[in-house]
């Protein structure tokens, strides 16, 4: 019983983490500067995070990472004790739709219609997980920038191009 319950707080972090990110990536960094400015709850450290995107990005990977590869193994593990050498596919094929759903697609789509909202609540959360790895968050950062330096660049696209531009002077 244990055991299923630690998978189940597995799955609620693969939510979280995969919420979060979808939440913070899609709210822009002048709009948490705004909040901030009005001193939301939770704005300081959404304005911290939108800083340093990069580090933002690679902690909540590192942690959905992490609890998604955690709930794979366990499910693994009880699903063997359970059910012998049919354990470990069947424990692939359910936890894959499990976390699709309720990992991902799920809270990814609520995050996009609830972004700003949800920013402010996990922020603080995203904010305090960073600092605690750090150490972490440098390496994989790291070997990021060691792989994105040995990859050759062809001309860059613009961030934003003209007609996205004009369009978003047009509807503000």
């Amino acid at each position: 019983m244990t055991e299923f319950l630690l998978l189940l707080l597995l799955l609620f972090l693969s939510a979280f983490f995969s919420g979060s990110e979808t939440a913070l990536t899609a709210l822009s960094r002048g709009r948490a500067e705004a909040l901030a400015k009005e001193q939301r709850r939770g704005a300081r450290a959404l304005a911290a995070l939108k800083r340093e995107p990069q580090r933002m990005l690679v902690a909540i990977l590192i942690g959905n990472n992490v609890v998604n590869i955690g709930a794979s193994a366990l499910a693994t593990v009880i699903a063997t004790r359970e059910l012998g050498r049919l354990g470990p596919g069947l424990a692939v094929g359910v936890l894959t739709i499990l976390v699709l759903v309720f990992g991902e697609i799920t809270p990814k789509s609520i995050a996009t219609r609830y972004s700003e909202r949800i920013s402010l609540i996990v922020a603080p959360i995203i904010l305090t997980f960073l600092r605690l790895i750090t150490p972490l968050v440098w390496l994989f950062q790291g070997i990021a920038d060691l792989v994105d330096k040995a990859t050759p660049v062809d001309e860059q696209d613009p961030i934003v191009t003209e007609s996205e531009l004009i369009s978003m002077v047009g509807f503000g």
